[in-house]
């Protein structure tokens, strides 16, 4: 890899949620906006980019939180990523490794619990594989630094990147929609996330209690 210039990094995606987005396609089209080479693909298309890969077009590649679901591909590309030159960074913004997530995921995540338990436990051990095999890890949180270390090996870096919301963005998309008549001067707090468990919501209960006692609001609804 020449050091002397800005890494090119291509994110290979397993999915289109939040995560992605938050983590991979918002700083990624900041990067290209700055004249940084920053692509992305599915991984179900990356055929496309493999001569590209082969080729030189990028130093680094990162699969955030990746799983191939059939054995052998995820070793495969591996192969390619490695024959290749480019360095090879695993990312994560939940904890999809330790033994009780299987469980998490049959209990509150339908499309996960239709897959099986055997082959969702498969699943989790791919990850841990992945750990084992990277070249680095990039995670949302500091915990997750502590639960990535539990699983790679010792001289493999752990990088701790917060989450964070592209600001302009945000109150660009936000320009010009008004607040609902019935909520001119009150205070509203939103709140967005994929299915939890029940005691996942508790904290958020209680923040939302304190909240309207200290802002002096006698009807929180």
């Amino acid at each position: 890899m020449n050091l002397g210039r800005a890494p090119r990094v291509l994110a290979l995606c397993g999915d289109e949620t939040g995560c992605s987005m938050w983590r991979i396609w918002q700083p990624f089209r900041e990067l290209e906006q700055r004249g940084f080479v920053a692509e992305w693909c599915h991984k179900n298309d990356s055929d496309k980019v493999l001569p590209l890969v082969a080729a030189g077009r990028y130093d680094a590649v990162i699969t955030p939180r990746i799983v191939w679901p059939v054995e052998g591909i995820g070793e495969a590309w591996v192969n390619v990523i490695h024959k290749a030159g480019l360095a090879w960074l695993y990312e994560i913004d939940d904890d999809i490794f330790s033994p009780r997530i299987v469980d998490r995921q049959m209990r509150v995540f339908p499309a996960e619990a239709a897959k099986g338990e055997k082959q969702l436990e498969w699943e989790r051990n791919e990850r841990i594989k992945m750990l084992t095999v990277c070249d680095g890890v990039t995670v949302s949180s500091r915990r997750l630094v502590t639960i990535a270390r539990q699983y790679a090996p010792v001289d493999t870096p752990v990088y701790h990147i917060p989450n964070s919301i592209d600001a302009r963005w945000f109150k660009a998309t936000l320009r010009g929609i008004g607040r609902i008549p019935e909520l001119e001067g009150k205070l509203t707090v939103g709140w967005a996330n994929r299915a939890r468990e029940e005691a996942d919501m508790k904290p958020l209960a209680e923040a939302w209690t304190i909240i309207p006692e200290r802002s002096g609001i006698s009807d929180p609804r």
